[in-house]
């Protein structure tokens, strides 16, 4: 009786709750603080009850298969832990991976409010990537202005403007982990530009889109520029935004500021940095071929949760690679599946994708299809299930934009 009571309360506090948990991803510097917000949220969804109604509600036949199979892929890992040969790193995986499991069973089996507030949600997330972007860019005019910065030609520019590039500029995450949310922002920026008839609203929206574009272009991650560049021009198509001349202009100026900045900042260092950075290009090369004969060896099931770089560095010992580039990952998220899991794995996360694509398609849920192109994109470059930023990414955005698809009257609201 007392949880049926105070049932309204809990799930305004359990969704209260997700809106901090969006804002805070992208600051994510004390990773303990999403920890607990995650365990608030669960507590949150427990005492809320209500689970025949929620676990009832109507889905397509995609949505639940993506559900399955979401719920599958972290399971995968945990049957990876009876053969592997690091069982310490294994665990951790399994830790760090966890909300690929749990994220998906309380977005499935959310209430109405996610619905009913879908645009909260990406306000919210878009807010928290504006302040990072406004802390980011603070710092770094505190440098260049206060400090006397000895520079690393390896990570920035060799001039006192590399302050404003790269790994120096991003504070809070890896500039390619930051850029992605960067860019998934923008799409969201999209979408609400296209349901908002208010030009005030709109002129406001295209400021933040110059400003995320610009944070992208200076965080310099040579993936995300392609990616940037393919969602730009699917969301003006898709959201039918490039019938408006000013917007015409306003998307070519952008494409075109993108551009400048890679041709300008494409060696992204100079002198020295250049001759590291073609020997980082040659080592991933390196990698992946020594990927391909550990995944040949290990086909059907992979070689275990959590020896991917171990396995990796024995092969780079065998090639007499140098100490300094041994404990590297794949970059590669597929190929790093692939290395752990097997053949079975890489078929479950490329199912996750597919039967995700077609149920966007099949539904018009363009801001999943955004987000699964921006992803899919930077998964060809990063093994990005290996840190929190990515896991956290993947796990609530795919199940957030799968299994609540906004309510139809609500769709064409203002941004709040």
């Amino acid at each position: 009786m007392i949880l049926n009571k105070y049932q309204e309360l809990f799930k305004k506090l359990n969704f209260s709750v997700c809106l901090v948990l969006t804002f805070w991803i992208p600051l994510l510097i004390v990773k303990s603080h999403i920890s607990y917000g995650i365990l608030l949220w669960l507590i949150l969804w427990i005492l809320e009850g209500d689970f025949k109604n929620k676990f009832q509600k109507k889905h397509t036949f995609e949505t639940k298969l993506l559900f399955f199979l979401l719920i599958s892929f972290y399971l995968l890992h945990i049957v990876g832990l009876i053969y592997t040969q690091n069982l310490k790193q294994g665990f951790s995986e399994i830790e760090k991976k966890v909300t690929i499991f749990l994220f998906p069973i309380l977005l499935f089996a959310s209430n109405e409010l996610y619905r009913k507030k879908f645009n909260y949600i990406l306000i919210s997330f878009i807010s928290g990537n504006l302040l990072a972007s406004l802390i980011c860019l603070g710092i770094a005019f505190y440098k260049y202005f206060f400090l006397n910065i000895n520079q690393t030609v390896y990570d920035t520019l060799s001039t006192k403007y590399g302050v404003f590039i790269y790994t120096q500029l991003s504070y809070f995450l890896h500039p390619s982990y930051f850029s992605m949310y960067l860019i998934l922002c923008i799409v969201m920026l999209f979408y609400f530009i296209s349901k908002n008839p208010n030009l005030k609203i709109k002129i406001l929206l295209f400021i933040l889109l110059f400003i995320f574009v610009g944070m992208v272009a200076l965080l310099s991650s040579r993936a995300n520029y392609f990616s940037l560049i393919i969602t730009v021009i699917f969301s003006g198509f898709i959201y039918k935004i490039l019938k408006k001349t000013y917007a015409k202009f306003i998307f070519v100026s952008g494409i075109i500021l993108i551009i400048s900045f890679f041709l300008i900042n494409g060696p992204r260092n100079i002198d020295k940095s250049v001759i590291k950075q073609k020997m980082f290009s040659n080592i991933r090369g390196i990698i992946w071929e020594d990927s391909f004969e550990i995944i040949k060896e290990n086909f059907l099931f992979g070689i275990g949760t959590g020896d991917a770089a171990d396995e990796l560095d024995k092969k780079l010992e065998e090639g007499n690679v140098q100490p300094w580039y041994r404990g590297l990952n794949a970059h590669n998220q597929y190929i790093e599946t692939f290395i752990e899991l097997g053949f079975l794995g890489i078929s479950v996360l490329v199912s996750i994708f597919g039967i995700a694509i077609i149920n966007s398609i099949k539904q018009k849920n363009y801001l999943l299809l955004l987000f699964l192109i921006n992803l899919g994109i930077n998964m060809l470059f990063e093994a990005m299930f290996i840190t929190s930023a990515g896991v956290l990414f993947f796990a609530f955005f795919v199940g957030f934009f799968a299994f609540n698809k906004p309510v139809e009257e609500n769709s064409n609201i203002n941004l709040i």
